[in-house]
């Protein structure tokens, strides 16, 4: 199985990256990923030198992996990722970063903070005495679109959609603009709460296996999860609202075109049995994002 390290680093979606990695369809191949500081944070004491600048057009945050080029696949192609698992390794540090002014709750702490915790077992135990149940999941995956885009950001090619049903055993449907894809991979969360409320998940790195099928007969405006049960539109937009209303137009559009019903029911079956998740909280490093679900009964495509 082909294996690519986490040496190999990007901060941005480029169409001019050249591919470090070539996978088959169908293939099963494992990706390294680096925590959301490249692995420089050990202590409290690197907080400042690995902090990203935020001054500059593109920071470096969420490092990812690739790019991937998957054979056989164009622009206008859709896409599955499928999950097959996401290893962190026993003793691996991660931490919580708090940012002051940032968060939903502003005034955690008036310093720069980070708590860090060590994987131990199936629980990550913080060192303030916290036992965090372990349950990661990818916080930056996408592929590239046309134009130079920082692996901070999200939009309809996927990016950093920090939604924590990106699991293992999950599905991710993306929309193709590159030939090959290039996928990129990174910014694993041992555990994160939906919303990411205060800005940071567990960070911590991983090993992802993932393999990759071209889907006939599907067009998607944006990422479409299947998770279980559940299929979700992920959209992002700089405010809640404005997420919100584009998770709802693409699963509008959606059951119009694969669960054969008329806007007018598209429309019921929103308000009836739809749910919406916050997957990234509005804040000024990032900007919303919302995921809406319906159960995969209601699709026939998507039935097994």
């Amino acid at each position: 199985m082909q294996l690519l390290s986490r040496d190999n680093t990007q901060y941005t979606f480029d169409p001019a990256h050249q591919p470090c990695m070539k996978v088959e369809l169908g293939e099963r191949f494992r990706v390294e990923t680096h925590d959301s500081r490249g692995g420089r944070m050990k202590t409290l004491a690197d907080y400042r030198s690995t902090a990203p600048d935020l001054s500059q057009p593109i920071p470096k945050m969420n490092p990812s992996t690739g790019p991937i080029a998957i054979k056989d696949v164009h622009a206008g192609d859709t896409i599955k990722i499928t999950i097959h698992s996401i290893t962190i390794e026993q003793g691996a540090r991660g931490y919580v970063v708090f940012i002051p002014g940032f968060g939903v709750i502003k005034d955690v702490s008036s310093e720069p903070t980070a708590i860090f915790g060590e994987l131990k077992g199936e629980r990550i135990e913080m060192e303030t005495g916290l036992s965090i149940p372990l349950r990661p999941h990818i916080g930056t995956i996408g592929v590239t679109p046309t134009n130079v885009t920082p692996t901070s950001l999200s939009g309809t090619y996927g990016g950093n959609m920090d939604c924590r049903f990106v699991e293992a055993g999950t599905e991710l449907y993306l929309p193709v603009y590159m030939e090959q894809a290039l996928l990129l991979v990174g910014d694993v969360h041992g555990s994160m709460g939906a919303g990411e409320l205060m800005t940071s998940g567990i960070e911590m790195p991983a090993t992802v296996e993932l393999s990759v099928e071209k889907v006939q007969g599907v067009k998607i405006n944006g990422p479409l999860l299947r998770k279980g049960d559940e299929l979700w539109t992920i959209a992002t937009a700089p405010e809640f609202q404005d997420a919100l209303n584009l998770a709802s137009a693409d699963m509008l559009q959606f059951l119009q075109d694969y669960a054969g019903v008329s806007r007018t029911n598209a429309a019921a079956m929103i308000t009836s049995v739809c749910d919406a998740q916050i997957c990234q909280s509005n804040d000024r490093l990032f900007p919303s994002i919302i995921a809406l679900s319906v159960h995969k009964d209601f699709v026939p495509l998507f039935k097994d």
